[in-house]
Formats: structure tokens, C-alpha cells, sequence
């Protein structure tokens, strides 16, 4: 007889068969990771795809939970700026922000980057600049007739019913300061004038929508970069040995013997008992999501 358990098991295995058939590849630097731990991007470019620790099922039916709201955000907003002469609406928009102007650098990564089995095009070498791709939701255009209107930058959001207070208070984790300011940043290299920016938070329990207008300085989006950079950097010279561990050097953070929460999804693995030096790391799992604890 089929429990509800079978029934959650098998439509979690459904989402992992989906996941693996559509073809989408997972080169590790993007512009939605440009705060990402450098030694996790760094040991993810060069550790095999198949060894990495692969994503369960719970989350990617969060995930796929996420895009459901993204998809009706952006209808919604649609059909209300149908045939609006005020403002126009574009989605799936593409921006790139420059990285590193170095030709050698650019050269050298130009060919790793192609023999990378999940390169997607994520990075490219533009002449001598490398630049970071970053998908965008959703870009609103005022027409006012001319090259330099308004434009604002709309990232939408899915949370958990804890995290609604924070958003309330406008309080957002720097990974998505980064990668919406990493985004503007290519919106105004782009079209030439400036971007406003909204994070759209959508709360998976309530549905409330809470919009948080991001801030962050110019020159912590500039310290972001360089460590892409860095990383960029260790890779073609086959060392990453000295990449920062971002979150797990943190020390205050080691209290109870357990990693921040960022490492709990690095898909490295094992690897990551090298972040803290001369401590042994166990690894574990939760609810289908890695956990690392100092022992």
C-alpha cells in the first residue's frame, strides 16, 4: 500500500530525475554567487561535477517553490504594465559587470573556462576584460524618450515565515546585497545611468510581498570582485591552497562546534575540512542537507 512517506519519496526523486535531464549546466562562478566563499568556488572548479555532494530533493522543491512565486510576480506585474505608456517591462535580462581588465588573465581563464565540463558561459573574456554574467527578474525602463530614463532593478525573493521580520526591518544577508549590486552594476555599465534596485520578498507562508531597497557600498562590491578575482587567478595557476575560507575563519562562529550556516550548503564536501587548520571536521546530513561540525 502507498504511505504518504512513499509518496514524498517518490516525488522527491522526481525532482532529482528533472534536475538531471534538463540540461542545465552549473559552472560554479556566476553572478548570483559573487560572495560566495573563494575557497568553496575555488575547489569547485577543479573538483569532478559527479563527486560533488549533489542536491536532494527537499531542496530543489524549495527551489522550485521559489520559481512558482517569481513566475506569478512577474505575470502579475505584466498584466498591470500592459499597454502602460509610462513604463516598460523587460525579464530575463542578461547584464554583465567587468571583473579584472588583464589580457593575459583573460586568456589564460578563456581556455580553462572552455574546457570546464559544466562551462555556461557565466564568465567571458570581452577583450581584455573578464566579465561576470548575472541573470536578471525583472528590469523596469521609464520611457521618457531617451537613452538616459529610470531604471529599476527588481529581484524577487521567496522566504521563510522566520526570516519576514528581518526583511521587514530591511535586514538582508550580504550574499544578496552582492548579487543585486553586482547586478545594477552591470545595468548601469550597460544603458550608462544609474539603477535603482528592489529586493521583492515574498513570504512562502503569509504571501505577504515586502519590498527592501539594498544598499551596498561601491567599494564591498569592489572587495567581492577581487576575490573572484583571486580565485580566478588560483585556478589558472592550479593552487588554492591560500583561497580565503570566507565564513569558516570566523572563529566567533565556531562556538558549539558547528560551521556557519553558509557551509552547510558548500558542494564540495570533504573538502572543506581544510577551513579551519589543524581541526577535524565531521560530516553529516539534515533533512538531505550537509552539516559539518569541529570535532
Amino acid at each position: 500500500m502507498l504511505s504518504g512517506k512513499m509518496l514524498v519519496e517518490m516525488i522527491d526523486e522526481g525532482f532529482v530525475r528533472l534536475r538531471e535531464g534538463d540540461g542545465e549546466t552549473n559552472f560554479p562562478i556566476r553572478g548570483s554567487r559573487v560572495a560566495t566563499c573563494p575557497r568553496q568556488l575555488g575547489f569547485e572548479l577543479t573538483l569532478d561535477p559527479a563527486k560533488r555532494v549533489p542536491m536532494q530533493g527537499r531542496q530543489l522543491r524549495n527551489f522550485a517553490h521559489g520559481k512558482a512565486i517569481e513566475s506569478a510576480v512577474v505575470a502579475a506585474l505584466g498584466a498591470r504594465l500592459a499597454g502602460d505608456l509610462g513604463w516598460s517591462m523587460l525579464t530575463q535580462v542578461t547584464a554583465w559587470t567587468p571583473v579584472v581588465a588583464d589580457a593575459a588573465l583573460a586568456v589564460d581563464v578563456e581556455a580553462k573556462m572552455r574546457a570546464h565540463p559544466e562551462f555556461a558561459g557565466s564568465i567571458e573574456a570581452m577583450g581584455d576584460t573578464i566579465m561576470l554574467r548575472s541573470h536578471l527578474d525583472i528590469v523596469l525602463l521609464k520611457n521618457s524618450g531617451n537613452r538616459n530614463g529610470e531604471i529599476v532593478n527588481v529581484e524577487v525573493k521567496s522566504i521563510p515565515g522566520f526570516k519576514v521580520k528581518s526583511a521587514q526591518q530591511g535586514d538582508v544577508d550580504e550574499g544578496y546585497l552582492a548579487q543585486v549590486a553586482c547586478q545594477s552594476r552591470g545595468l548601469e555599465f550597460r544603458y550608462d545611468c544609474p539603477v535603482t534596485s528592489i529586493i521583492l520578498n515574498q513570504s512562502k507562508e503569509s504571501g505577504d510581498l515586502i519590498p527592501v531597497s539594498p544598499r551596498l557600498e561601491e567599494a564591498r562590491l569592489d572587495e567581492h570582485l577581487a576575490a573572484i578575482e583571486s580565485v580566478l587567478r588560483a585556478w589558472v595557476a592550479g593552487d588554492m591552497s591560500e583561497l580565503r575560507a570566507r565564513f569558516a575563519e570566523d572563529a566567533f562562529r565556531l562556538r558549539d562546534g558547528s560551521l556557519p550556516w553558509q557551509c552547510r550548503y558548500c558542494r564540495v564536501g570533504p573538502v572543506v575540512a581544510g577551513c579551519v587548520p589543524g581541526r577535524r571536521i565531521e560530516v553529516g546530513s539534515k533533512s538531505g542537507v550537509p552539516t559539518y561540525r569541529v570535532v
